[in-house]
């Protein structure tokens, strides 16, 4: 089902709710205060304040004294409350209580009780367990043992499911007669725990008989999506919190935050917190508006939310060091949350486990496009075009192309008409070979040619999605008549000409040098590395440094390099898989005219911070979430039978939880304006790689039996290749590790390591 953002509240709307709930919790629920409060005093700090704003009744109709706001706003709320561990009984009385008598669909009983919880006269609660329930001449008695019952000690209202003879039935209990209540010591002190005995106790009946099951299973999937903000809260607070003490602590002489291994574990919890939040907030979304992946969705919420909730919450106890293992620090009061949110509704595990079996059940199809490209003009029109121009020949012409060759006939046909009418490169001018699109319909034009098949391969990534752009920025009106169109085509095709083998994560630190000579020419000598299709490619994107007195950043200038000058030499590199799709390129007295230099004068660090930015710019179509890879591994277990090994079973279902988590993660950036796009984008490349490589290990393991041992004429099982290709991203582009300094400290603002050579002329640096 397709969920337009009409039913997203304005983020405005949403924005002063947050702030009133933040305000009510920073004057009368302060996390320094509460904590040394007894437990009665903690439990009604701020309650009349969130009643007076009407937070109590927030997701109440109107009819029964709430606000009918909607489960987005409840949401608010609780991650508010969340942030200082509020002590409050909100959970329990109005997303657990409150939900169960809107379910059960009760007029008498919610015109009775709901006005009370929404005015904080009236707490409430559900017992998990089932009891049972007898007729007497008075009505129902309800009887049973409910163990672990939130807020069950002080809540004036106990909701109990109890079995009948025609069912399980939901009962209210108001009244002291036949109740006992047994208070607990608890993990977590903010979440206060009783065990409840019933003996013959007065109940009301609530709902139809028999109702219970569909009632507590509406409360319990939403109360589910609610806990998983609330945990997804607690992992970004604790993020926050440990960010702080890193810039604030000093040790050595400087700040602890610029140690690498400090930064690479903050920076990891940060990588979980912005995937729980995206889970959470798309499970809300969904669910909110009734989508039909909405339980699926909440699923992997909490799956993601409560391993990542305790998972940040132990590490901001271990990079607080000391301070963090004692009782007067707050660290160890997140941590008792965390686990206790793991067992309030159910396990991680136990969520994974449902999801797992929802795939098995429902194996992945062919993804159709989504909703909003099949919308977009711009694709309808490439349909009518592809109806006319696509045959069958050209669509299933997978074949490899003879070598020397970059593609098939056929396909070479295709590409130059699909680039004739503008539909390779959709976003650049009609005049430069493109139709002139916006981000948007240009994405959805890539992403349905993607679909069917028939968009440019991986080969020519570099010029359509890097050169192409880069040149568009910064080239001169004769170089865009001389490079794009022929691009668009498919007559050229492109390397990348940046890293050296001294040069890898430190870009700047590049030796290959271009010598002004006679006639307005460029002498050019260096080695360039990892080249990606250079022994196909027509043109490279090459950076030299022009001045070596001005520092290493300055002196670099961008020349777009003819591949077939004399000098240019092209070595392929075997990897392990045995192909050979790397390759190290030699300069040697290359000659380069300066009609070929792009961008000012040694201004070439600027251009290739560009061309880097467009691969995160580079159109794929707006983000999707639903089956991906995971999904596919998983049916190819089940074929396989290894779906019966626990441990393959685990690792897939992990890995589908976190890809669909990284799907929601970048939806959610993609919708919401105010996301930092430089946060998204290096988590997507750190989550991507990761996943990635976790794929490669856990296919081997699904036919060990082809994949260890396999006819010398025949190709490499794909079961092998993965694992063999399984650590390509992670170090390709930019390794996990530089990734991981990315997000320390440009995203979580962490000190940044001492470069001593920054400033200094490139010829006077003292690492050479």
């Amino acid at each position: 089902m397709a969920v337009g953002l009409e039913a997203i509240p304005a983020a405005s709307e949403l924005d002063d709710l947050r702030d009133m709930v933040r305000k009510v919790v920073a004057k009368h629920l302060p996390l320094d205060e509460a904590r040394d409060a007894d437990s009665a005093a903690a439990r009604r700090a701020g309650w009349a304040a969130l009643a007076e704003l009407g937070l109590l009744g927030i997701a109440v109709p109107e009819q029964f004294g709430g606000s009918a706001a909607g489960l987005t706003e409840q949401a608010i709320v609780c991650e508010e409350l969340a942030r200082e561990l509020g002590a409050v009984p909100y959970f329990t009385t109005v997303c657990l209580a409150a939900e169960a008598l809107l379910a059960a669909g009760d007029r008498a009983a919610c015109d009775e009780l709901l006005p009370g919880i929404a005015a904080g006269e009236l707490t409430a609660t559900v017992a998990n367990d089932i009891g049972r329930a007898e007729r007497d001449a008075e009505g129902w008695a309800v009887s049973g043992e409910f163990r672990h019952v939130g807020d069950g000690a002080d809540a004036g209202l106990l909701l109990i499911a109890a079995e009948t003879y025609s069912g399980t039935t939901l009962f209210a209990v108001t009244g002291a007669a036949g109740v006992d209540r047994q208070r607990l010591s608890t993990l977590d002190p903010s979440r206060p725990l009783a065990n409840v005995r019933l003996s013959c106790a007065p109940g009301r009946q609530i709902g139809e008989i028999g109702g219970a099951a569909a009632v507590l299973a509406r409360v319990r999937l939403r109360a589910t999506a609610l806990l998983a903000a609330e945990q997804a809260v607690l992992a970004e607070q604790c993020v926050a919190l440990t960010k702080q003490y890193l810039v604030d602590r000093r040790q050595f002489g400087r700040q602890i935050g610029a140690f690498q291994a400090l930064k690479h574990r903050l920076a990891d919890a940060a990588v979980r917190a912005e995937l729980s939040a995206g889970s959470a907030w798309y499970a809300i979304r969904q669910l909110d508006a009734g989508a039909a992946d909405a339980e699926f969705a909440v699923g992997v919420a909490a799956a993601v939310c409560g391993e990542a909730a305790v998972q940040n919450a132990a590490e901001m106890i271990q990079l607080h060091g000391g301070i963090g293992y004692t009782w007067e620090h707050a660290a160890h009061l997140y941590l008792r949350r965390a686990k206790a949110d793991q067992y309030l509704i159910d396990t991680p595990s136990g969520h994974r486990n449902r999801l797992g079996a929802a795939v098995v059940e429902n194996p992945p199809v062919p993804k159709e496009p989504a909703p909003d490209q099949i919308a977009s003009p711009a694709v309808g029109e490439l349909r009518r075009w592809l109806a006319d121009n696509l045959t069958d020949e050209v669509a299933a012409d997978n074949a490899a192309p003879a070598a020397g060759q970059k593609y098939t006939p056929g396909r070479r046909d295709w590409y130059r008409r699909l680039g004739e009418a503008g539909w390779s490169t959709p976003t650049w001018p009609a005049h430069c070979g493109g139709r002139g699109m916006g981000r948007d319909d240009g994405g959805a034009v890539v992403a349905e040619l993607r679909r069917r098949g028939v968009d440019r391969p991986e080969e020519d990534f570099v010029g359509v999605w890097l050169a192409g752009p880069t040149i568009l920025q910064w080239g001169t009106d004769k170089q865009r008549e001389a490079y794009l169109r022929p691009l668009a085509l498919g007559e050229h095709r492109w390397c990348q000409l940046f890293s050296e083998p001294g040069a890898g994560s430190d870009l700047a630190s590049l030796a290959t040098t271009a010598v002004r000579i006679e006639g307005d020419r460029w002498l050019v000598n260096g080695q360039k590395i990892w080249s990606s299709f250079a022994q196909t490619a027509d043109f490279g994107l090459l950076m030299a440094r022009t001045d070596p007195t001005l520092p290493k950043h300055a002196g670099i200038t961008y020349f777009l390099l003819d591949m077939r000058t004399p000098g240019v030499e092209v070595r392929p590199l075997r990897q392990m898989t045995g192909d050979a799709e790397f390759n190290e390129v030699f300069l040697t007295d290359v000659v380069v005219p300066d009609s070929a230099r792009l961008g000012p004068l040694n201004a070439g660090w600027k251009v290739g911070i560009s061309t880097l930015m467009q691969e995160r710019n580079s159109l794929t179509g707006p983000p999707v979430v639903g089956p991906g890879v995971a999904d596919q591994l998983i049916a190819e277990a089940v074929d396989g039978g290894a779906w019966q090994n626990a441990d393959v079973r685990d690792r897939l279902q992990r890995m589908l939880v976190d890809e669909r988590a990284l799907q929601a993660a970048s939806f959610r950036a993609s919708v919401t304006p105010d996301r930092n796009p430089g946060a998204i984008d290096s988590v997507r490349k750190l989550v991507s790689a990761d996943l990635h490589e976790r794929a490669g290990r856990v296919r081997i393991d699904l036919r060990p039996k082809y994949s260890l041992g396999w006819p010398e004429d025949a190709e490499m099982p794909s079961g092998t290749r993965s694992f063999l290709e399984m650590k390509k991203y992670c170090i390709a582009g930019g390794t996990s590790e530089i990734q991981r300094n990315i997000i320390a400290e440009r995203v979580l603002g962490l000190p940044r390591e001492t470069d001593p050579d920054r400033d200094k002329p490139f010829n006077q640096r003292t690492g050479r």
